[in-house]
């Protein structure tokens, strides 16, 4: 079984629900692929060190 996807539009209290539920869960769109990117640059370097 795979996580629950919930719409952007999804309440607070139905995201933290389904995360207590099924212990994570994916909203679609939460960010936007600038912020996705910027993440990524940030995060690649560790990844690539510890992998």
């Amino acid at each position: 079984m795979g996580l629950t996807t919930l719409e952007p539009t999804a309440s607070v209290d139905d995201v933290c629900d389904v995360i207590a539920r099924d212990g994570g869960v994916i909203v679609k769109d939460f960010i936007d692929s600038e912020l996705f990117d910027a993440i990524k640059a940030d995060l690649l370097p560790e990844l690539e060190r510890v992998g």
